[in-house]
C-alpha cells in the first residue's frame, strides 16, 4: 500500500496571537507552531528538531523587541515589513532574516497588506510550541 499524500490547511494549524513572558501579555501578530498539529508533529521528525511557524504581522502591527536561545530564520513569503532595528531595509518575499542567538529584534508589518512567511529554528523547541514555557524574552 502507498503512503498517502496529506494536505494541512494553514487554517487547521492551531493559531496563538499572544503569549505571557514573565508576567506580561504580549502580542505576536498570527503565529501557528507546525508542531502544535499532529498530522505536522508526526511528519517532522522529532530528531531533526526542525521547528517550523507560519508568521504574519497585519500593516502597522509590530512584535515588540524580544530576544531568544537558539538561532532563528525568517522567510518571508509575501508582503512587506520591516526589522525594528533596521527601518530602512525592507523585507519582501523571498528575503531571508537571519536572527543569531541572543540578538534583540522586533519586526513591524507595512502597508498596504503587512507581512507573513516562516519562522524557523533548528535548535530545542519552537519559540511558541509550549505557548506555557515560551522561548523567547521581551525587551521591557
Amino acid at each position: 500500500m502507498q503512503p498517502t499524500i496529506a494536505i494541512v490547511r494553514r487554517s487547521e494549524i492551531e493559531m496563538i496571537t499572544e503569549v505571557m513572558e514573565d508576567g506580561e501579555m504580549h502580542q505576536l501578530g498570527e503565529l501557528r507552531d507546525f508542531r502544535r498539529h499532529p498530522l505536522l508533529a508526526k511528519f517532522i521528525p522529532e530528531s531533526a528538531r526542525l521547528a517550523i511557524a507560519w508568521v504574519r504581522l497585519g500593516p502597522g502591527q509590530i512584535l515588540a523587541p524580544h530576544r531568544h536561545p537558539t538561532p532563528s530564520l525568517l522567510l518571508c513569503m509575501g508582503g512587506r515589513g520591516i526589522v525594528l532595528d533596521l527601518p530602512d531595509r525592507i523585507i519582501e518575499p523571498g528575503d531571508a532574516v537571519l536572527v543569531p542567538v541572543g540578538s534583540t529584534h522586533g519586526f513591524k508589518g507595512l502597508d498596504p497588506t503587512g507581512i507573513e512567511g516562516l519562522s524557523i529554528q533548528f535548535e530545542e523547541r519552537g519559540l511558541y510550541e509550549d505557548v506555557t514555557r515560551p522561548q523567547v524574552v521581551f525587551e521591557q
